[in-house]
């Protein structure tokens, strides 16, 4: 009886979800995205072999887990001890298959190596593992590669556990990756079994691969007999080197493996004809393997009275012996033999693609008998080959096989049928010239296989053929050979049906099947003789089918997970209208809504509430033939065209801005202009185990981005995916709703293709967090609706003023905030707590702030076991209030870490701090959980480390930032909030939310990938961002040099914050120490590293430049609430001219004026860094260089390349230990010389917030260059009285001032 299977979709928790398919080994295969998907297999008898076991599945991860939890499951089933599992993971510190089995009461486990680099090549691998009671066997791709004999006995089978595909749904890590033909056996496949499994398949996805063909070149080679001549076009032998040089030169695209010549290669056996032809086929030494076939006009002439000098007479093959030696062929990889023994007139060769074997046998002109026996003997001997016939006179035109003709004694085509093709199972094509023209006849040899037996020659055209030539497509994965005649030198294609054709051929199957092992295509799925002893059987192929004869009713596989494949989603242009109305400065909102909906826009928490003016362009029933629509929308011209629905927007100079273009399926088009596109968010594409050797990701263009929020790690870190580009040649786009994703793949156009929303009450728990990425877009988001932004970015600086007015302006962070902040993982004790800031005072390092990491995510942290607000009293031996109180004594703020309830006490995040009218205040209220907070604000804690939080909606994501910014301010209402989150969007500057960019690993490529990281996320998330100083996972890099390197760097993002792994390196001194503390890591730092005396000092040198700088970088966080600039800028910002400066990722400017160059590779002695047009300082040692030009930097270790612009105005401040400390001398003015300058100082009290009701202080500085004069005055009311020293650079002149307030020149 064979049971239908049906398919259930589920998602964890309950919310629907779907599998996803690709192609795969045997049809499709299931695609798993390692981080919620999985296959429950409800238990049925057949899943407890008892005395021998076969695993087997093949597979193509993207990923090897790390860590014996961290085996990436491919099959698992678990009853206690009664285990049996398949996974790939770590091992023995080695990335290995690995296998468990409960045997005799006991659970094994043993793994054997297995590269990543095989593994993660990007094909398919057939991956089994057996047990017969007394070994475990391992197998990889047919071949054994290790064995085990620790264990014995019968198979565990008590309980009644569930099986799975891809991980259960437990702590262990999901395969990441296709899975495809899983196979359950109660029995251990022999070798050869699995070998030859592997062999059925190997071919079912191999790349297609293509044999060419030359036909007949015979005039091409005439010197003899001028026969050209009467075509009139003179030396035709350049024809034959165009046939090839255009093989040799498309080898590689076409994937061209072998070529046949079909014989009479030359006309008239002279020598000089066999030097031309030996000259062309020498263009393929080395290049492309092939074999030729001896054709009438090869091998000599009886007579020389006719017009060609003579029949085919005597077979003299001197010539081509002595120009095509054997001896030359013998040589090469593919040569198999020749007959006779001593001479090339009959040959054959072999070659392999696709893991097929194919054999080709050259045969002269009529083949002698004693050819063919010698061609059936090789035939025989090779029956794991395809063999492909190479014959010169064969079949004609007329779709017949000779049968006679040329006097010469041999067999002709029919001949050579009967004595030699039909009787082998494994010829399956023929091939032939001679005869003009083209055809094709396939016929059934002995063994019911198909021989296609083709004609090809094109000597009768023009030129004698003008290089018309064959080449065969072999499309292992279609079972399908295409045929394509094609002329080089005239490049063109044959159209007609005799020309462009295409041929059956099996290839996803070996020829000759090993019984006991299933054909791949056998339509009968429960065929007991071909899969003797299957229990299992999930082909996987388009759905969760269990294909074994031998399964339960009721066994129904069932998906898990959360499915985030996005589709376009059509939609009714017929039933909607189109709003156009002006946005900002230099914007344009493009809405398309349901005609009938109440509200002008969708909802989004992107952007913050705001009056909008009236549209400009409203159009109705949008699917119709409208008349053009042209309107002037604030300073832009938009104009509005039909079919498709196409809104093109330019300046009032009319220099194009963006084109949008809306079809019915649902997806938006948008041009793209040959430049830059930046932007995107946060992070970057996902990486492999070779993640080192990838390019660094700053320009978006090349791929297609899923807008899917991660966590993720290596170089790039976590992904906030925004969709808001930055395109450098002057535009800028948001689409604000719907959410999905962005194909910029295509060098003219880019694609938005929204994404389905996910079902409501999905819901995925704590363990899963990491694992379960719901990701967007929320319940209840809308796909019939565009709400899109279209910016003028010509002038960078409007484009993001208009990003800023249209989310938000960004908050400002208490200036403490500004400061070095210290984390700290697994603690001691609260003596440590306190002695690691006096370290800190003692040293005179300066800092601001200590971070404390939760307990679980470290063992030993400052709460109870994560989520919770307890402390930890293993830790706090004394009250935390009182140690929290001697850290504030000591000018230190105390952040601790934080992450989210679990969702069943936590379901969703809602409402706003304090409540508004109509909200239901229940227990997933964001200010009922913020209560929980408010005691540890009682105790001391002043800002907040929300972590983790992945499985949260877009909307909840954007409550969390909301949650800890009105959260503080209701318990104390005039405070600053901050917060430090790894999840951020669009409009989280409003709530004071900062972004870290997560857990990198320590690694120069990480460095590199960090500075495009954060100018990204700058220009679309938000404008305070920074990343874990020497990145958060430690590897071997983790040097002190790269410490030093990434210390330096993080001096100039907004958030300047030591922190990661074996975290006592992460102090500013811990290089110089003996010992590096708790190791935290499977690859901590090399002990080598430590007592590294050089580290501390530089640490020291960069922590006092930031606080030296505080007065700069406190007014570039104003500027980024002034004017939505970041303080971290791209190039283009400032340099939007600039073509080259649009490009570079790997230096950026610091405000308007400081220009770094962070130093990312290992044992740098020098940096190349771009200086755009104008005059730069050096600002370590003043040299002025002219822009315009890259300059050679040389460092060392304790220099960062950073240069000043001409004309800057920089304020640096006296050293202090921390924020907030009274400093007696004055801040310097350093003015660069070169250009007029002017510079607006920011200053206000720092933690209040008294600055939105205008209680701050802008001092208006301006530099005449030509007159050496200084002005200086309040922006609007007067400031209080202080003292300025000026300093002009590079002059060296040096003045102290005393300014009241009041407008003041200097003269200098």
């Amino acid at each position: 009886m064979k049971f239908l299977v049906c398919l259930f979709v589920t998602a964890l928790c309950g919310a629907a979800a779907a599998t996803e398919y690709a192609d795969g080994k045997l049809g499709k295969a299931l695609i798993l995205d390692g981080s919620s998907h999985t296959v429950k297999i409800p238990h049925y008898a057949g899943l407890k072999p008892a005395k021998a076991i076969t695993i087997s599945a093949w597979i193509k991860p993207e990923r090897v887990g790390k860590g014996g939890w961290q085996w990436q499951q491919i099959y698992r089933k678990e009853d206690g001890n009664a285990r049996a599992l398949m996974a790939i993971g770590e091992y023995e510190k080695k990335h290995s298959l690995c296998f468990g089995l409960g045997i005799s009461g006991k659970y094994v486990e043993h793994g054997v190596p297995l590269e990543p680099a095989k593994l993660l090549d990007g094909k398919w691998h057939l991956v089994s593992v057996t047990f017969d009671g007394k070994a475990i066997k391992f197998y990889a791709d047919g071949q054994e590669i290790g064995a085990s004999t620790k264990a014995s006995g019968a198979i565990d089978t008590q309980g009644e556990a569930p099986a799975y595909i891809g991980s259960d749904i437990g702590t262990r890590e999901f395969f990441k990756g296709g899975i495809d033909d899983v196979r359950l056996y109660n029995r251990a496949l022999s070798t050869g079994e699995i070998k030859t499994m592997a062999a059925a398949h190997l071919a079912q996805t191999a790349k297609p691969f293509t044999l060419a063909v030359l036909p007949d070149t015979q005039f091409y080679c005439d010197t003899r007999l001028k026969l050209s001549a009467k075509w009139g076009n003179g030396d035709l032998r350049r024809y034959f080197f165009a046939q090839t040089k255009w093989v040799r030169d498309n080898q590689k695209r076409l994937n061209i493996a072998f070529l046949v010549h079909e014989g009479d290669i030359v006309q008239a056996d002279a020598p000089e004809e066999w030097a031309i032809a030996k000259k062309a086929m020498s263009v393929l030494d080395g290049k492309v393997p092939y074999c030729m076939c001896l054709g009438n006009h090869d091998m000599g002439f009886e007579k020389a009275d006719n017009k060609y000098g003579g029949n085919i007479g005597v077979n003299r093959t001197t010539h081509f012996n002595t120009y095509f030696p054997r001896e030359k062929f013998a040589e090469r990889a593919e040569f198999g033999g020749t007959f006779p023994p001593d001479r090339h007139d009959n040959s054959w060769y072999h070659f392999e693609e696709a893991g097929m074997k194919f054999l080709i046998v050259a045969l002269e002109c009529k083949p002698r008998d004693e050819v063919l026996d010698w061609a059936n003997k090789v035939v025989s001997k090779h029956p794991d080959h395809r063999i492909i016939v190479l014959t010169h006179a064969y079949m004609t035109a007329s779709k017949s096989r000779n049968t006679g003709g040329m006097k010469a004694k041999g067999n002709i085509g029919e001949q050579i049928w009967q004595k030699f093709v039909r009787k082998h199972k494994n010829i399956f094509m023929v091939l032939c010239g001679h005869h003009a023209g083209e055809a094709v006849l396939t016929s059934a040899g002995d063994h019911g296989n198909k021989v296609h037996q083709v004609l090809s020659d094109y000597q009768h055209l023009n030129n004698g053929g003008e290089s018309w030539l064959r080449y065969m497509v072999f499309k292992p994965g279609a079972n399908k050979i295409s045929i394509h005649t094609y002329n080089p030198a005239l490049d063109k294609f044959k159209k007609g049906p005799s020309s462009r054709f295409d041929l059956d051929y099996p290839m996803a199957l070996p020829p000759v099947t090993v019984p006991g092992i299933t054909r791949p295509d056998a339509a009968n799925d429960t065929n007991k003789e071909a899969v003797a002893g299957i229990v299992g059987w999930w082909k996987l192929d388009g759905n969760l089918k269990n294909s074994a004869a031998k399964t339960a009713t009721g066994s129904v596989a069932q998906f898990r997970g959360v499915d985030r494949k996005w589709k376009a989603t059509p939609f009714s242009l017929a039933g909607a209208r189109l709003d156009i109305r002006a946005a900002g400065e230099a914007a344009v909102r493009v809405t398309i809504r349901p005609i009938d909906s109440g509200q002008a826009f969708p909802y989004t928490p992107a952007l913050i509430g705001r009056e909008y003016p009236k549209p400009v362009i409203t159009l109705r029933k949008l699917d119709s033939n409208f008349k053009p629509r042209k309107e002037r929308v604030g300073p832009l011209t938009v104009e509005v065209t039909a079919k498709p629905l196409t809104v093109l927007v330019t300046t009032s100079e009319n220099k194009p801005v963006q084109k949008i273009t809306f079809t019915p399926d649902g997806k938006m088009s948008f041009a793209l202009d040959g430049h830059p596109v930046l932007g995107l968010g946060e992070g970057g594409p996902k990486q492999g185990d070779k993640w080192q050797d990838d390019k660094v990701e700053f320009d978006r263009r090349g791929r297609a981005h899923v807008l899917q929020p991660r966590y993720d790690t290596m170089a790039y870190g976590s992904r906030s995916p925004v969709a808001l580009l930055a395109g450098t040649g002057g535009w800028g786009l948001f689409v604000a709703t719907p959410w999905g994703d962005i194909d910029l793949t295509s060098k003219e156009t880019g694609i938005f293709t929204p994404a389905v929303p996910i079902e409501p009450g999905t819901v995925v728990s704590r363990r899963q967090q990491r694992r379960g990425r719901i990701g967007l877009p929320p319940p209840g988001w809308k796909t019939d609706v565009y709400d899109v932004f279209v910016f003028d970015a010509h002038q960078p600086a409007k484009f993001m003023k208009d990003v800023s007015t249209i989310s938000g302006p960004a908050v400002l962070p208490p200036r403490w905030a500004m400061g070095y902040m210290q984390s700290h993982r697994t603690l001691e004790d609260d003596a440590q707590i306190v002695s690691i800031v006096d370290a800190f005072r003692k040293k005179q390092i300066p800092i601001d702030a200590v971070i404390y990491l939760g307990t679980g995510f470290t063992p030993r942290g400052w709460n109870t076991s994560q989520p919770s607000f307890k402390f930890n009293r293993a830790v706090f031996k004394r009250e935390p209030k009182d140690v929290l109180s001697d850290l504030h004594a000591r000018h230190a703020k105390v952040v601790v870490h934080m992450i989210p309830w679990d969702r069943g006490r936590l379901e969703t995040l809602h409402g706003s701090i304090p409540p508004k009218s109509g909200e239901t205040v229940d227990s997933h209220h964001i200010a009922s959980y913020w209560k929980e907070h408010n005691a540890l604000v009682d105790t001391g804690v002043d800002a907040w480390w929300p972590d983790e939080g992945d499985w949260f909606s877009f909307h909840e994501r954007m409550k969390r930032h909301q949650l800890y910014y009105e959260g503080p301010l209701s318990k104390t209402p005039n405070v600053r909030p901050w917060s430090l989150h790894r999840n951020g969007h669009l409009g989280v500057a409003r709530y004071g939310g900062w972004i870290w960019s997560g857990d990198t690993h320590a690694s120069f490529k990480t460095l590199e990938a960090q500075i495009a990281v954060g100018i990204n996320h700058s220009l679309s998330l938000s404008p305070f961002w920074g990343s874990d100083i020497g990145g958060f996972y430690p590897t071997p890099d983790l040097t002190g040099e790269l410490y030093a390197r990434w210390f330096q760097f993080a001096a100039f993002t907004s958030s300047f914050r030591g922190h990661g792994r074996t975290w006592q390196m992460r102090l500013p001194w811990g290089w110089g120490l003996s010992k590096m503390g708790p190791k935290e890591s499977n690859t901590p730092p090399l002990e080598s590293e430590l007592n590294n005396p050089r580290i501390e000092p530089i640490a020291k040198k960069y922590a006092e430049l930031r606080y030296q700088l505080l007065s700069y970088n406190y007014t570039l966080a104003w500027e980024a609430r002034a004017t939505g600039m970041p303080m971290m800028r791209s190039m283009w910002l400032h340099y939007a001219d600039d073509k080259q400066a649009r490009g570079i990722g790997d230096q950026y400017l610091w405000g308007r004026d400081l220009l770094i160059a962070p130093v990312y590779k290992k044992g740098a002695t020098s940096r190349d860094v771009y200086l755009p047009a104008g005059k730069w300082y050096d600002w370590w040692t003043g040299k002025l260089e002219t822009g315009g030009r890259s300059v050679q930097r040389a460092v060392d270790l304790a220099t960062m390349p950073i240069y000043v612009r001409g004309g800057a105005i920089v304020p640096v401040d006296p050293i202090r230990q921390y924020t907030g400390q009274k400093v007696d001398e004055p801040t310097t003015l350093k003015i660069y010389r070169g250009a007029n300058g002017n510079y607006t100082l920011y200053d206000d009290d720092g933690i209040s917030l008294d600055y939105l009701q205008g209680d701050s202080v802008q001092t208006l500085i301006k530099w005449d260059d030509a007159a050496k004069r200084l002005t200086i005055e309040p922006q609007a009311k007067g400031g209080p009285k202080r003292a300025f020293k000026i300093e002009l650079i590079p002059d060296g002149t040096a003045k102290e001032i005393r300014y009241a307030g009041q407008r003041l020149e200097v003269s200098l």
